[in-house]
């Protein structure tokens, strides 16, 4: 498997610092530095986040080119903000099964122009934000799991299927 992602990198007053965590670069990290880790494990165009996950910052996975973007079965991720899936290239996005919200008062999953197909987990117990999954033109199918909570909010999205509505 190849890693198409560098393994990190600093924190400071910008988001992206030296060091850069990169297989090609030597560094040395000082005592004390402030470093992000960034785990994946990569299938040529499928990304499978570990189910050790708990949080979820902005822009995790902007501009990405990964098509399909899977979290391991059991992810302890239980709410994901405002701008974690943004303007990336992803087809197919399966939401982990332990989410409880799409918080924030902004968009969740923004701008995913070649995204067709969303997976929602039986899990969440709080509404969807009408603006959560905004601007994903292609979206063509969102499928619920079966016993989705019916009181969810999906004002803006008209590609629920006959199936998922169903399930509902």
């Amino acid at each position: 498997y190849g890693i198409m992602h560098s393994f990190g990198h600093g924190v400071g007053l910008d988001i992206h610092e030296i060091p850069y965590l990169r297989s090609a670069v030597d560094c040395n990290l000082k005592e004390n530095s402030i470093i992000t880790v960034e785990p994946g494990v990569y299938f040529e165009n499928e990304l499978i986040l570990p189910a050790s996950i708990k949080s979820w910052g902005k822009y995790v996975l902007k501009n990405s080119d990964v098509l399909t973007i899977t979290l391991q079965k059991d992810c302890k991720l239980e709410s994901m903000g405002s701008y974690a899936l943004w303007e990336n290239s992803a087809c197919e996005i399966y939401l982990p099964d332990n989410l409880k919200t799409l918080s924030g008062n902004t968009y969740v999953i923004k701008n995913c122009k070649n995204l067709y197909y969303l997976s929602i987990p039986n899990t969440i117990t709080t509404p969807i934000p009408a603006n959560a999954i905004y601007g994903s033109d292609s979206l063509d199918e969102i499928e619920l799991e079966e016993g989705f909570n019916a009181s969810a909010n999906f004002s803006n999205c008209t590609a629920l299927t006959r199936e998922s509505m169903i399930k509902m």
